[in-house]
């Protein structure tokens, strides 16, 4: 079986995606837009992933409705790419985005990312804190109670301390966790 990978730049602005182009040989009872069956193997078709091709299985895995009646992202363009041209990390993927050569990030999009990212590790850790603050409350800790609650205002200070805007790459977004909060 061989695959193209093709690149959709969707119209939603959010998604991208990455699709596997089926050329074959496929085994199946129906043939596919473009496919022929494959000679001397009964039930197996075979297509070029010509443009042609690849616009009718774009058409069938990106549907303008959902069953709802809820419009979906629809593909504007694609590029056919190679794995080579995916980025390896896959954190930021939401912010991919093909600059005609090959994927690149957005990087306002992936700064973006970074911080709901922060900001969920946040609520997390703040939830913990919470928890120990209130126990301290409870026994009438001030002393403890009070450097839980430093702790808690450095946490809700926290979006605000991180420089994303200065990240020119996704490699140094990555580094920009602070010190103590987990991932």
């Amino acid at each position: 079986m061989s695959t193209v990978l093709v690149f959709l730049t969707m119209d939603s602005d959010e998604t991208h995606k990455v699709m596997e182009f089926q050329c074959g040989p496929m085994r199946s009872v129906t043939l596919p837009y473009g496919a022929q069956w494959v000679p001397d193997m009964p039930g197996y078709w075979t297509r070029e992933a010509t443009d042609a091709n690849i616009i009718a299985e774009i058409a069938k895995a990106c549907p303008p409705m959902a069953a709802a009646g809820i419009p979906l992202p629809q593909c504007v363009s694609f590029k056919v790419i190679t794995q080579e041209d995916i980025p390896k990390s896959r954190e930021f993927r939401d912010a991919w985005e093909h600059d005609g050569t090959t994927i690149v990030h957005n990087m306002e999009k992936a700064r973006q990312i970074h911080m709901v990212h922060l900001r969920q590790a946040r609520v997390d850790a703040l939830g913990a804190l919470d928890m120990a603050w209130m126990q301290a409350i409870g026994q009438k800790d001030s002393t403890v109670a009070d450097a839980i609650e430093a702790q808690r205002q450095a946490l809700r200070d926290l979006p605000n301390t991180v420089p994303v805007e200065t990240a020119q790459t996704v490699k140094e977004l990555t580094v920009m966790w602070p010190e103590g909060l987990p991932r």
